[in-house]
Parts: structure tokens; C-alpha cells; sequence
């Protein structure tokens, strides 16, 4: 155990924080280039495949805790030619997607009544759990990828350039029946590589298997973990039929 009362752990500690404030500071004042680069293989297709008025509800199970949310399609908003999917939930904050008519990418994000580009949740990271743009793409024999990298390069101090760059691969070589349903069942990977100075380091971030329908385009169910996080995700709802025992 560490002695924090000792004179001698004090003296580190004070030197270690001195240093952390003395780059910080430098950092904060010195010139530097920030920047992001964001670039995807195969993960557009058509537009949503859901009408207005048609309402999604899952069953999410988070490390054993169990609850309930919903998505439906509320309407298209026309100047940016989205379509607006609204996710619902007493667990999760609210939300609100605005998926493109054309290519399915999604435009924007309403969160909190604040309005956020939809580039903010690229690289692998869904808006909404029902619907994301690759799965309007996807067949049997499919893959994409996408990869979003983000920099940042002191002027002054070249050795504490930072670098972080997010890959993530789908790929889809099977079908399944899944609440009678016929689905797709994709495959996903996630990986992190960070870079400060010389120094990288790539890790895996989490994995996912998701079933997509294949009429509907939407995630009928999902299994994920992120280190030793699990997270499953079931369809209970929706406008068309479904048989829980399929």
C-alpha cells in the first residue's frame, strides 16, 4: 500500500503533478494541428426500408441488467431529405437519427434537443440500436470496413503527437431463420490504434454478431462484448410478424 502521508511519496507525487500540469500548459498555449480523416468500403446502399408511424420495441440485457426501448420511424425531414428514427428508453438517454433518403448514411443526431453531425458516431459506433447504415448494404458473401482516424500534432513538442485511429470490419457469410424471420448474420470487429510519438499500440475494442432482417433491413437481435462488458439486444415488436420461438 502506498504511504501518502510519507514526506518522500508526497515529494513524488507533487513532482509527477507538477509535470502533468507543466505539458498540459504548454500544450494549451503552444501551437498545434488538429484533424480527422474518415474513410469506409461498402456500407451504403438504399434508404430505410421503414414507414412512418412504425414502432420497434427491444429487450437489451447489460451485464444481467434487463430493460426495454423503442424505435420508430416519426417522419422525414425534408429540407435534409433524412429520414428521422426516434430510440426511447427509461436506461438510455433519448435519441434521435436522421438517416439519409439516397444512401442510408446517417446526417444528423438529436441529442438533448442539441443537434450533432452524424459524423460524430463513425467508425463502428451505432446512433441507434435498430438501424445502421451498412445493413441496407449487406448480402451473403459481404464485407466492408471503415476507418476514422483523429490527430493531434504539437508545433513545438513533435514527440507528443497523438494519433488514434478506429477500423472496424463487418462481413456476412451465412443466413439464419431468427424469430421466423429470414436473417442476414454479420459479423463485426473493432480495433484501436493509438500512436504517441513512437510509440503505438493496437487492441481489440469489442466484437458484435448481429442478425439483420432481410426484407426490413433492421436488427431483429445482437450479441456484443467490449472487454468484459456483454450486451444482448432482441426484437419483441414490430409491424410485421414475428415468432419468438424461430
Amino acid at each position: 500500500m502506498v504511504d501518502l502521508d510519507s514526506p518522500k511519496t508526497f515529494i513524488v507525487f507533487t513532482l509527477i503533478a507538477a509535470a502533468v500540469l507543466f505539458i498540459a500548459t504548454f500544450l494549451a498555449v503552444s501551437q498545434r494541428t488538429t484533424g480527422s480523416m474518415e474513410t469506409s468500403e461498402n456500407l451504403t446502399g438504399g434508404h430505410l426500408l421503414l414507414n412512418e408511424g412504425d414502432r420497434l420495441i427491444y429487450v437489451a440485457s447489460l451485464n444481467d441488467t434487463e430493460f426495454n426501448f423503442s424505435v420508430e420511424m416519426i417522419g422525414i425531414d425534408r429540407l435534409n431529405n433524412c429520414s428521422l428514427l426516434k430510440q426511447t428508453s427509461a436506461f438510455y438517454t433519448n435519441i434521435t437519427g436522421c438517416y439519409s433518403v439516397s444512401n442510408s448514411s446517417l446526417i444528423y443526431v438529436v441529442l438533448e434537443n442539441n443537434t450533432i453531425s452524424g459524423g460524430i458516431f463513425a467508425g463502428g459506433l451505432p446512433a441507434i440500436h435498430a438501424f445502421e447504415p451498412w445493413m441496407v448494404a449487406a448480402e451473403k458473401g459481404w464485407s466492408g470496413s471503415t476507418k476514422v482516424s483523429r490527430f493531434t500534432k504539437p508545433d513545438l513538442m513533435p514527440m507528443l503527437a497523438f494519433e488514434e485511429t478506429i477500423e472496424t470490419h463487418y462481413s456476412c457469410n451465412e443466413t439464419e431463420i431468427i424469430f421466423g424471420r429470414r436473417a442476414l448474420k454479420v459479423g463485426i470487429e473493432t480495433f484501436r490504434q493509438e500512436s504517441v510519438g513512437e510509440n503505438k499500440r493496437i487492441s481489440l475494442v469489442g466484437r458484435r454478431t448481429v442478425w439483420i432482417d432481410l426484407e426490413k433491413r433492421i436488427m431483429l437481435k445482437e450479441e456484443a462484448s467490449t472487454g468484459n462488458e456483454i450486451a444482448t439486444y432482441s426484437l419483441l415488436s414490430a409491424p410485421f410478424p414475428l415468432n419468438a420461438s424461430g
